[in-house]
């Protein structure tokens, strides 16, 4: 954040753009097609540590390739999520004034999993 605020205008904005869990899903399947490959079953298992604030995602896909079925396992990062009241922290700390907070780009109240937040350098 110091960074943004060194190298912004007076009064200039920064959008930030944070994955942030509402809900935790256990499973889910969907349907897709990528090339020659299609994805038949989609299984995702979360493991959240609220301590530290992150989320474990186990994904299976069960795909269909040249006429097989196979099981794949990508690897995957954990998500370390952000709450509200602490980038409103970080930002006042480094000197921005928080102007909106929203779930997402389109300012819809319902959406779930996304935290945008427009923060504006204070003089």
């Amino acid at each position: 954040m110091k960074n943004f605020n060194k190298h912004l205008k007076d009064d200039g904005l920064a959008v930030l753009h944070f994955f942030y869990p509402v809900k935790f899903s256990d499973m889910w399947r969907s349907e897709h097609v990528y090339g020659d490959c299609k994805v038949i079953e989609e299984t995702v298992v979360e493991e959240h540590d609220p301590l530290n604030q992150i989320i474990k995602r186990r994904t299976t896909y069960t795909i269909i390739k040249g006429g097989k079925k196979q099981i794949f396992k990508p690897q995957r990062a954990p998500l370390r999520y952000i709450m509200p009241q602490e980038i409103r922290c970080y930002l006042e700390r480094t000197g921005f004034k928080v102007v909106e907070m929203f779930n997402g780009f389109d300012r819809n109240k319902k959406k779930e999993g996304e935290l945008v937040v427009v923060g504006r350098k204070s003089r």
